[in-house]
C-alpha cells in the first residue's frame, strides 16, 4: 500500500478517537478540571455571598450551605464554563427590593413619628459661636489699658434664644495717595505758572517794537532741515516784520511783511541757497501770499505768527486746557530756574507732554518746551527767549533762540517798506535804533 493510503487511514483513526473522547461524560481526559477542588462543609469560603465570617476551621456556613437570611451584594463575575455550573451556596430566590406590607395597616412604608415638638432632651441645645477677635488699634501710641478678665461664659439653657454676634468693624479703604498725586501739587504748579504768564503778558504789553538776533533750526514740512541766523525787526502796530539772513549759507536773503500798508504778501530777495534757473542770488522775487504752497513747505509756521506774543498766548491756551481737563494736568509741568548753555542767567521752563492728536504738528505726540527769562534785571525778563520742540522719538524738530533783544527801538514805515530790500545794509539806520522811551527795568 502506498504512503498516501496509510496517511488516510491514520487520519480516520485519529478523527474517530477525538470524537469518542469528546462525547465522554465529565472526567474524561479532555474534560476541564475545577481548580477549586471540593470545599469542606466546615471551612469558610468567599464565594461572593454576604454571610458571617470566622477564622479558618470554624463552622460558619449553616447546614445545607445556604444563607436564608442573606443575599449577594453583587453577583460574582462569570468567566468560563465551570463558573456557569450551579453553586452550592447560591440562594433559591432573590429577596424582593420592595419591603413587605405591614400586616396591621397594609402599607409598605414604615410608620412616621407623631407630629408636634420633639420631646425634651431629644434635640441638643444650640451652641453659641465663638466671639470675634477685636480689631487692632489704628495708631500704637501707647500700651492699651488692662481690662479685668471676664468670667467664663455659661452655656445657655435649652430654649433660650442666642443673641446675634456683634458686627465686625468696617475695613478702612486703602490709601490712594501713592496712586493719585495730591491735588495741591498741580494747583501749586499752575499757580506759579499762572503768575509767570501774568508777568509775561504785562511785560509784552509794554513792548511795541524790538530788534534782535534770532536763530532758527527746523525740520521743515518738506523734510529738509533748515538753519537760519537772521537780523530781526518787529513792530506790533501796524503789524510788520523784516528779516535779513546773516549766515553764510543763506547770504543775501531778505523778507518783509507789512500787510496793512503793502498788502498780505511777502516781499523777498533771493538768497544764496534759494537761487535756481529762474532767479539768482540778490534778485527780487515776485511777491507771494503767506499761504503760497512753496512758502508753507519751507517753514513750520506762518509769518503771520511772528512776535513773542504768540508763544505767550499758546502757553496760556494750554494752561486753560489743563485746568478744564481737556489734557491731563500732569502733562503740563512748570520748573523754575533751570540752566541752559545758551544763556548765563536761569530760565523758567514750561514743558508740555503731547499725546497723539493733541497737536497737528505732532501726530504721534512729543514735547514742547518754553524757556522764560528769570533775571528781573534783564531786558527780556519774563519773555520766552528759547523755544524747543521734540517729536515722539526725542528728535529735535523746532529750535528758536532770541538773543541781543532790544525792546522799544524807534522804527518807522521806511523800515518796513519794500523799497528797502536789496539795499545791502544788514542794520537799520542809526536813528531807527534809538529807543522811544526809557526801559522801566533799567
Amino acid at each position: 500500500m502506498s504512503l498516501r493510503g496509510w496517511t488516510r487511514i491514520g487520519l480516520v483513526v485519529l478523527l474517530l478517537g477525538c470524537t469518542r473522547y469528546g462525547v465522554n461524560p465529565p472526567g474524561g481526559p479532555f474534560a476541564r478540571k475545577d481548580g477549586r477542588g471540593n470545599l469542606p462543609p466546615d471551612v469558610a469560603w468567599n464565594e461572593g455571598e454576604m454571610g458571617a465570617r470566622g477564622r479558618l476551621g470554624e463552622a460558619v456556613i449553616p447546614t445545607g450551605g445556604r444563607f436564608p437570611d442573606r443575599r449577594p451584594l453583587l453577583p460574582r463575575r462569570r468567566t468560563g464554563l465551570a463558573d456557569a455550573l450551579p453553586s452550592p451556596y447560591a440562594q433559591d430566590a432573590v429577596p424582593p427590593f420592595i419591603p413587605p406590607a405591614d400586616a396591621s395597616s397594609g402599607s409598605r412604608n414604615p410608620p412616621l413619628p407623631p407630629a408636634g415638638s420633639p420631646p425634651e432632651g431629644a434635640v441638643p441645645p444650640p451652641v453659641p459661636p465663638p466671639p470675634l477677635p477685636s480689631s487692632p488699634p489704628s495708631s500704637p501710641s501707647g500700651p492699651p489699658p488692662a481690662s479685668p478678665a471676664a468670667p467664663p461664659a455659661l452655656p445657655p439653657a435649652a430654649g433660650t434664644p442666642t443673641p446675634p454676634p456683634p458686627p465686625a468693624p468696617p475695613l478702612s479703604p486703602p490709601s490712594d495717595s501713592a496712586a493719585n498725586p495730591a491735588p495741591g501739587a498741580s494747583a501749586d504748579a499752575f499757580s506759579s505758572l499762572r503768575q509767570l504768564l501774568k508777568t509775561a503778558q504785562d511785560r509784552w504789553a509794554t513792548i511795541h517794537t524790538y530788534e534782535a538776533i534770532a536763530v532758527r533750526r527746523e525740520l521743515a514740512p518738506n523734510k529738509q532741515r533748515t538753519y537760519d541766523r537772521v537780523f530781526y525787526l518787529f513792530r506790533k502796530e501796524p503789524f510788520s516784520v523784516y528779516m535779513r539772513n546773516l549766515d553764510e549759507a543763506n547770504t543775501g536773503r531778505e523778507l518783509l511783511y507789512n500787510p496793512k500798508q503793502h498788502g498780505d504778501k511777502i516781499y523777498a530777495i533771493v538768497g544764496k541757497a534759494d537761487e535756481g534757473l529762474l532767479y539768482k542770488a540778490g534778485q527780487r522775487a515776485p511777491a507771494v501770499s503767506p499761504d503760497f504752497p512753496m512758502v508753507k513747505q519751507k517753514s513750520r509756521y506762518s509769518i503771520r505768527e511772528a512776535g513773542l506774543g504768540t508763544p505767550i498766548q499758546r502757553v496760556s491756551q494750554w494752561l486753560e486746557k489743563a485746568e478744564r481737563g481737556q489734557i491731563p494736568p500732569q502733562n503740563l509741568r512748570f520748573q523754575p530756574e533751570v540752566r541752559r548753555p545758551e544763556c548765563p542767567d536761569p530760565l523758567h521752563l514750561v514743558e508740555l507732554q503731547l499725546r497723539p492728536g493733541d497737536d497737528p504738528l505732532f501726530p504721534q505726540g512729543g514735547r514742547r518746551q518754553w524757556f522764560f527769562h528769570a533775571n528781573p534785571q534783564a531786558e527780556t525778563y519774563a519773555l520766552p527767549i528759547l523755544i524747543r520742540a521734540l517729536d515722539a522719538d526725542g528728535q529735535e524738530v523746532e529750535y528758536y533762540w532770541i538773543e541781543r533783544l532790544q525792546p522799544n527801538v524807534r522804527l518807522t514805515d521806511a523800515d518796513f517798506h519794500p523799497d528797502r530790500l536789496g539795499s545791502g545794509s544788514s542794520k537799520p539806520p542809526p536813528e531807527a535804533r534809538t529807543p522811544k522811551r526809557p526801559n522801566p527795568k533799567k
